[in-house]
């Protein structure tokens, strides 16, 4: 009688890759817009000064010597707004990346770990949900007396993180079931190393939609804040603030329909574009995810 045929081991279960896919046409819109953006922001500060003042007559509208004009003391208003994007970019980026790296950990801690870790994650989450953020914002940054650029991006990434760590939860719940996941628990794998290896790789598409939002939130924060009159974020800032205070001090001192269009228009068309150019890659990213 022949000898039993030896048994090939069964395959190894692998972690499946991600599929990449074609960046869309809004987010390479979304993306060109930014970058064009944030080059200005970056590089025209070397060329232009802070504040520039000039002997010339207050209010003057846009000129070739002055792109978008002057404003109500003769100051040059292209170099305002140059470094004003630079503030609200910074802002953006900063408090995007801080609330979503707190996304990160405790929407994957409680999406994984489960039972009673769970619950109590997914509460501090919906009850962050149900805070009106504008209001609270204003009410939290008031009563600790926070100041300055880095007090409103940590202020904004503490109170931000919670939408991206709902979603984060939900998709790594659905992972910790896969084949994948639980092949790796079986072959010793540490929960930290099932995390960064099996779960988090399937995580990119989401987690980058998440930073967006978060940028873009922050933004329409900072907006919303300065314009409200937190004065404090400006006058801590050697910057003077973003494209909001801007708005702010000319709401103030200029009335918009007495002739001098363009001191509210160009930070208008700033704030504008940007949330713009966010919501187009938002949106792109979301219909890749659903695709």
């Amino acid at each position: 009688m022949a000898s039993a045929a030896a048994v090939a081991p069964p395959p190894a279960i692998r972690s499946p890759r991600p599929r990449h896919r074609i960046v869309n046409v809004q987010v390479t819109i979304g993306l060109v817009i930014l970058a064009g953006l944030a080059a200005a922001a970056i590089i025209l500060p070397f060329f232009v000064p802070l504040r520039m003042l000039t002997l010339e007559t207050p209010l003057q509208s846009p000129s070739w010597s002055h792109p978008m004009g002057l404003g109500e003391n003769s100051q040059d208003i292209f170099s305002e707004w140059i470094y004003a994007a630079r503030y609200s970019l910074t802002v953006g980026l900063a408090a995007g990346l801080g609330s979503t790296a707190l996304s990160i950990a405790i929407g994957a801690s409680a999406g994984y770990v489960g039972g009673w870790a769970d619950d109590a994650l997914s509460f501090l989450i919906r009850v962050v949900l149900l805070v009106p953020p504008i209001p609270a914002l204003y009410v939290v940054g008031f009563a600790l007396g926070i100041e300055g650029l880095g007090g409103l991006i940590l202020l904004l990434s503490l109170m931000t993180w919670a939408y991206g760590a709902d979603l984060i939860r939900s998709q790594v719940v659905a992972l910790r079931q896969q084949g994948f996941v639980l092949a790796a628990t079986a072959a010793g794998e540490s929960p930290l190393q099932v995390m960064v290896r099996e779960v988090l790789p399937h995580l990119r598409g989401l987690v980058l939609f998440v930073l967006v939002n978060a940028a873009l939130f922050a933004l329409q924060s900072e907006f919303a804040l300065e314009f409200l009159g937190w004065d404090a974020l400006a006058n801590a800032n050697s910057l003077g603030g973003g494209w909001g205070m801007m708005l702010t001090s000319r709401y103030f001192n200029i009335d918009f329909f007495g002739g001098a269009w363009w001191v509210w228009t160009f930070p208008g068309l700033g704030i504008m574009v940007t949330t713009a150019a966010l919501a187009l890659i938002s949106a792109g990213l979301a219909g890749r995810e659903r695709a």
